[in-house]
């Protein structure tokens, strides 16, 4: 796990190993230093490599204003925004890919971490 994610985005990011096989319509947690953001599924295209796209977020204020702390969500999938990458490391999680060398898409440890499976959004209210 890279350095730069912070303990709960390390536990989430953990948490899925032995998920459920992907498929198309399922959630993604992208886990950043201290936040997380949320996509949908948009292709499988191997049993280790998928694409999808991230969700729109905007608070849910249905139940009051909003305030330091508030962490209830709405999801809208946006099926037409930018493709991401990701494959399965041979460690089992799974990371944003990048393109390498040979053209080929790749990750490492110190990759972006994605939990699959999952919608966990997460603002730190702190920054």
């Amino acid at each position: 796990m890279p350095a730069t994610v912070n303990v709960m985005s390390q536990v989430m990011h953990s948490a899925v190993l032995g998920a459920p096989e992907p498929k198309v319509g399922d959630g993604v947690t992208i886990c950043h230093w201290s936040d997380r953001s949320v996509g949908t599924i948009t292709a499988v295209i191997a049993p280790d490599h998928i694409t999808y796209t991230e969700d729109d977020t905007a608070a849910d204020k249905s139940k009051g204003e909003l305030q330091m702390g508030h962490q209830d969500w709405i999801h809208t999938p946006r099926p037409n925004g930018m493709i991401v990458h990701a494959l399965r490391h041979r460690n089992g999680k799974w990371y944003i890919a990048t393109v390498g060398k040979n053209g080929r898409y790749t990750v490492s440890v110190k990759s972006t971490p994605v939990a699959v499976g999952a919608r966990n959004y997460y603002h730190d209210w702190s920054f």
